[in-house]
């Protein structure tokens, strides 16, 4: 049995959900969801994005199912939730995990066929997946500001790695004739912004992985990024919790760091913000034309060779590597309806 985890990305920039207010959502819900409980989830969010989001995240899973399992009819595909709060494919009960991400121009999805019902969801889990935009908060005067604002989520080598940051970028500017200091702190801010969300969505997609997600101390984990050039290098690790309270009292028992594997993806910016055309209205709380970073955790049985990527692929590299699948959700949107409509196999 194949149960090679796969990624699908899809960027939701140029979409507008509602083309009219009287219209509202088009019978866009309806039409894809197939019960009232997951209708009125998506029509709870008062943001028309994330609305969207919410609405690609789950025809993103059904198809999902649907490709997986070729018999798989979409009206009867059921969700529940766990006591950890995590989704799993309660019908068909098929062995089959998935976990979903949204942030910016990206939702994503990463699923696999689990080898056995008994280590489904949702006593046991398996993959990760975290997606964030790299650019400064509006509420945030620099990135160092921003990082005081997380700093309870970092330990304090973390901390140092970020804020003692010598970009090389920067390094190359000082030392060409002309640069200004300008230029050289641009370049070293926007080092120090990515450093710190890839900290954070490793530490979110290791903990996805594990069913725990915020529920855990993110400051107990340590991801040692300054050694992970150094070769069969350890970069993870986990502290033991000070205390029984109730961030840690579903996590108090993850200690297999060595057991999993990170794919990390450089995504660009969506299409709307790529595109040269003028007079494109911006769908309010999307994004903000920054790139992504996209970072996958599966976790195995067996030790991992290469725990932690040297560095992360662009998008365009893990395409023709086949670890994602790239779409616009009027792609998602037309082999889903064919696929509902039993005209095409998913896939």
């Amino acid at each position: 049995m194949d149960c090679k985890v796969q990624v699908w990305a899809v960027d939701i920039s140029e979409f507008k959900l509602w083309k009219n207010d009287n219209i509202k959502d088009d019978g866009l819900i309806d039409s894809f969801l197939p019960t009232k409980e997951e209708q009125d989830k998506v029509r709870r969010y008062v943001r028309e994005i994330d609305q969207i989001r919410s609405l690609t995240g789950k025809i993103l899973a059904h198809y999902a199912v649907c490709s997986t399992f070729g018999d798989t009819i979409w009206g009867d595909i059921r969700f529940q939730v766990g006591q950890s709060g995590r989704p799993y494919l309660a019908k068909p009960q098929h062995a089959f995990d998935y976990n979903i991400t949204h942030d910016g121009d990206w939702v994503a999805i990463a699923f696999a066929r689990r080898p056995s019902l008994q280590q489904s969801p949702p006593f046991f889990t398996s993959i990760g997946i975290d997606v964030m935009e790299v650019h400064l908060p509006s509420f945030e005067q620099d990135a160092e500001s921003f990082v005081e604002t997380m700093e309870i989520t970092l330990t304090e080598s973390e901390r140092k790695w970020i804020l003692d940051t010598q970009p090389e970028d920067s390094i190359a500017l000082v030392n060409h004739q002309g640069v200004s200091g300008i230029e050289y702190q641009n370049a070293q801010e926007s080092e120090r912004l990515r450093r710190l969300y890839t900290l954070w969505t490793y530490k979110e997609a290791f903990t996805k992985a594990h069913g725990v997600g915020l529920s855990f101390d993110f400051s107990r984990l340590e991801l040692a990024m300054w050694n992970r050039h150094t070769p069969q290098s350890s970069i993870l690790s986990i502290q033991p919790a000070q205390s029984k309270g109730n961030r840690d009292v579903n996590a108090s028992d993850i200690s297999d760091t060595q057991n999993c594997h990170f794919d990390e993806i450089h995504l660009p910016p969506g299409e709307f913000h790529r595109s040269v055309y003028l007079g494109k209205e911006t769908i309010k709380g999307g994004g903000t034309g920054s790139g992504s970073i996209l970072v996958i955790c599966s976790r195995k049985d067996e030790l991992q060779v290469s725990q932690v990527p040297h560095s992360g692929m662009t998008a365009s590299q893990a395409e023709k590597e086949g670890l994602v699948k790239m779409w616009t959700l009027e792609e998602l949107m037309v082999k889903s309806k064919e696929c509902m409509n039993g005209t095409t196999k998913a896939g």
